[in-house]
């Protein structure tokens, strides 16, 4: 089951308030609302990766709703989820001083966050016992 796709709502900078770019961004103050684009359009435009990329900024804004909606109403492989992993992930790889991206390599990032579990058909628990039977079978 896809999330409706909603034309007329637009992503949007997320509020400094919310912090998004500390360890202890609480993702869940985003539940209910379009978490994943608005934390990839915040990423984003942030580090002026749109218009550093030569990308068109209502593409951008029409695939990240299209990603959105992409993503199944499940109980853990959903877009909040995948919202709390591309934070995450921005967080981790631009708080290391040693490792130094280009805008392509930290777009690369960010958007590889964002569609990690796109149209997962597994909710969580069953994605985890059909794991463990696989490895209690294979690797006894």
């Amino acid at each position: 089951v896809r999330m409706p796709l909603a034309t007329t709502e637009s992503c949007t900078n997320l509020d400094d308030s919310l912090d998004i770019f500390d360890w202890t961004f609480n993702v869940f103050t985003l539940a209910g609302k379009r978490p994943l684009g608005d934390v990839v359009y915040t990423l984003l435009s942030t580090n002026t990766l749109v218009s550093r990329l030569h990308l068109q900024e209502s593409n951008m804004r029409e695939f990240l709703l299209e990603l959105e909606c992409s993503y199944n109403a499940n109980p853990y492989h959903n877009s909040l989820h995948a919202a709390d992993v591309t934070q995450a992930l921005y967080y981790l790889v631009t708080v290391m001083p040693e490792l130094v991206l280009s805008p392509l390599e930290l777009f690369a990032c960010i958007i590889s966050g964002a569609i990690h579990d796109v149209c997962s058909p597994v909710p969580f628990h069953s994605c985890l016992v059909s794991q463990h039977q696989f490895l209690h079978s294979n690797f006894r």
